[in-house]
């Protein structure tokens, strides 16, 4: 076409693995945080990366307020800029001020698969006790659709989750 151009993109990339500073290099979540760090969770660890370092962090078992010894399955920063951790055995809060994580109390053997935050701010979760509502201010839970020993949540089992407005969208294997 007469007159036009094609523009020419430059990326790039940042190859982290364990020998760059990461707990180990099974990346299961990331997310980015109100500062703009970006947090990497791993089989074995947290990570925070800031553009040229990593700080990583760690389950300590003497210490209630590290990282719990699971798996990072999610991350999420919230409205109030909230950083949300789901464990594959507890949801945690980390505090910047402190750096330790914080447990949210009835999410113990609760994997956190995925989080999403409503416009009244509570979160919901997609785990794999079926769907939860948080609630940051109250710390309050609120199972909706638990999922039964050995089966299926009333909604029936779902893969994914995303909000629309107000609206929360749940993918099933009979649609959405």
């Amino acid at each position: 076409l007469l007159g036009s151009t094609k523009a020419q993109h430059t990326y790039n990339f940042h190859h982290l693995d364990a020998s760059k500073g990461l707990a180990d290099g099974v990346v299961r979540a990331i997310g980015q945080d109100k500062y703009g760090y970006i947090w990497i969770g791993t089989l074995s660890g947290l990570n925070r990366f800031d553009g040229y370092s990593v700080k990583t962090f760690y389950n300590q078992p003497e210490d209630s307020t590290s990282l719990p010894a699971a798996t990072v399955r999610s991350i999420f920063c919230d409205k109030a800029g909230r950083l949300w951790i789901g464990c594959s055995r507890k949801l945690v809060q980390y505090n910047y001020a402190t750096s330790r994580f914080m447990a949210v109390a009835g999410t113990e053997e609760v994997s956190i698969l995925k989080m999403v935050q409503h416009t009244s701010g509570s979160l919901y979760l997609q785990t794999n006790k079926g769907l939860v509502r948080f609630n940051p201010a109250s710390q309050q839970l609120e199972f909706l659709a638990q999922r039964k020993r050995g089966g299926d949540s009333l909604l029936g089992p779902f893969s994914d989750m995303f909000l629309k407005g107000d609206l929360l969208h749940l993918a099933t294997q009979n649609g959405i």
